[in-house]
């Protein structure tokens, strides 16, 4: 799908890259539907954007924390986890595919979720 976003002008998404979040995210319970881009002369490594498919003008930049704080590990509180999910360590999945090179989309629990890369072996 093509879309015509505020930073970075007319993109083209391919329909397997969007990201599906039912109950919308925090502050924008209506927009469901988003995808990550990022700026190709800046490298993947860089600053993304959550890109909304809803509302083409609406972008927030993200990153991988870990870039800034290595040993960022936050507590969250339980009920809040219930809501994104969480994987446990040790937990088996069933690897899809790869979103993009951070990225890699899984089946667990019957449900099919994102988590980072980083987070995933292969079973012995």
């Amino acid at each position: 799908m093509k879309i015509k976003t505020k930073v970075f002008g007319e993109v083209t998404i391919d329909d397997d890259k969007a990201i599906h979040f039912p109950a919308g995210i925090i502050g924008f319970p209506d927009m469901t539907e988003f995808a990550l881009t990022h700026d190709e002369e800046k490298g993947a490594g860089s600053i993304h954007w959550l890109q909304s498919l809803q509302e083409p003008a609406f972008a927030m930049p993200v990153m991988d924390p870990l870039i800034v704080k290595p040993d960022y590990n936050p507590e969250i509180e339980d009920e809040l986890l219930s809501r994104i999910g969480k994987l446990d360590p040790g937990a088996s999945v069933t690897f899809i595919k790869e979103y993009d090179d951070f990225w890699a989309v899984i089946e667990y629990n019957g449900q099919e979720a994102y988590v980072a890369k980083q987070y995933l072996t292969e079973a012995e």
